[in-house]
């Protein structure tokens, strides 16, 4: 069996989108474990386990539905598939699944391009029964810090799972972003040509590479910084923090390509520079726009 695991936040803006290429691209039996944090109940018929229950932890959410997915299995080679519930294939990925599962316990997504991370991340990731029972996985950073490419000490979600891998010298295969175009430098990424994820569906779209970019505006950073000492913390933060103009930048182009992908099927041939096999005149109108925030 295989288990898709996952979890919508706040809206339901994704959940269509992430059914449609799941039934498309898992032509296997599986089965859909969620948890629907959002205002409406009618996508509960569509999955196999649902929870409403308020738990803001996204990694105690995630670690919940592994639980319950291995509960459940009658086979240690069943398959877990975590995935954002804004990131989905884009391609037939059981054939990679299975040929990486045989040589290593652990498939996921590796962000190189935040700043240099290292952990596997939940956006996307494949394992086994078998080996997340084996490991105690867990999605909490876990106390497990790395130096990104700016020499300060990080931690994420995916932290403990390193921890165990490296403690225990478990070898593991990291996917990669293979975007030919880059709109933003962390957001809408395409892994192994086969996950696209589009990168803060349901949360401020402001990242440590978004943070890593605003800083370099000097002039904004230091009045922010003089500002501090004269003025109320929030009323400095919500009109001069640097980062204000790039998050604002990034919901105009968050929107744009969502808007995007609901009306070109194949929108993600865009970004690999597969132009023959996606609706270029709409890739085309998406590019004009996001000329304009940009």
């Amino acid at each position: 069996m295989i288990y898709v695991l996952t979890v919508h936040w706040e809206n339901d803006n994704w959940v269509e989108i992430q059914l449609k290429y799941l039934n498309k691209f898992i032509k296997e039996s599986h089965k859909k474990f969620s948890f629907l944090n959002i205002p409406t109940r009618k996508h509960d018929k569509d999955f196999d386990y649902v929870s409403h229950e308020n738990i803001k932890r996204h990694a105690s959410k995630l670690n919940i539905l592994a639980d319950l997915a291995c509960f459940d299995s009658e086979d240690g080679d069943d398959i877990l598939i975590f995935l954002d519930g804004d990131a989905f294939p884009v391609a037939n990925i059981m054939p990679m699944i299975r040929e990486k599962l045989s040589s290593v316990p652990l498939v996921a997504v590796q962000r190189k391009e935040n700043l240099g991370d290292k952990q596997p991340h939940p956006c996307f990731c494949v394992t086994t029964v078998k080996f997340w029972t084996e490991i105690k996985g867990d999605w909490n950073p876990g106390g497990c810090h790395w130096e990104d490419n700016n020499g300060k000490s990080v931690t994420d979600l995916g932290g403990k799972i390193l921890k165990v891998l490296h403690d225990r010298s478990i070898p593991w295969e990291p996917m990669l972003r293979t975007n030919k175009r880059n709109p933003h430098p962390l957001h809408y990424g395409i892994y192994g040509d086969l996950v696209y994820h589009h990168g803060a569906g349901f949360r401020n779209p402001a990242t440590r590479t978004d943070l890593n970019i605003a800083n370099r505006k000097m002039v904004r950073t230091y009045l922010y910084k003089i500002l501090a000492k004269v003025l109320p913390h929030q009323i400095n933060k919500k009109y001069f923090r640097p980062m204000n103009e790039v998050v604002e930048k990034n919901k105009k182009m968050s929107l744009v390509i969502y808007q995007y992908l609901l009306e070109d099927p194949q929108f993600y041939n865009y970004f690999l520079e597969k132009d023959k096999d996606c609706q270029i005149s709409l890739a085309k109108s998406m590019i004009d726009k996001l000329k304009i925030i940009l």
